[in-house]
């Protein structure tokens, strides 16, 4: 099937960044990565929240959580979303350039997402 990589605009109060974003239909919770959330001028040290998620493995992994506004834009979808912000489920081979939020089933309920698969 491949991996289904969207452009993205990430918003967090007055800024907003561009990121590459990968579909996981198998993550319940989007992510986004530390680099990310740092070039959005999120303070990770002030965030109360935390979010469960567990990895492909099936570890557990307690996040930090923040509101974002995460905006897909070839379908044009978008969702206010509480995310995880995390570096673990991220390539660290890529030293902060490619993926930067893994788009989960909350976003795909949220903006009623349709996956398509050309054949």
């Amino acid at each position: 099937m491949g991996t289904q990589y969207r452009p993205l605009h990430i918003y967090y109060n007055n800024t907003f960044k561009d990121a590459v974003g990968i579909i996981d239909s198998g993550a319940d919770t989007t992510i986004i990565s530390k680099q990310l959330a740092k070039n959005l001028h999120i303070d990770l040290t002030s965030l109360k929240k935390t979010i469960e998620t567990y990895t492909v493995t099936g570890e557990r992994k307690i996040l930090k959580a923040v509101i974002v506004k995460v905006e897909e834009r070839w379908y044009d979808k978008a969702a206010t979303i509480e995310v995880g912000v995390s570096d673990d489920f991220f390539d660290p081979s890529q030293d902060g350039h490619g993926i930067h939020v893994i788009l989960g089933v909350d976003f795909l309920q949220e903006t009623n997402y349709e996956l398509k698969f050309s054949t």
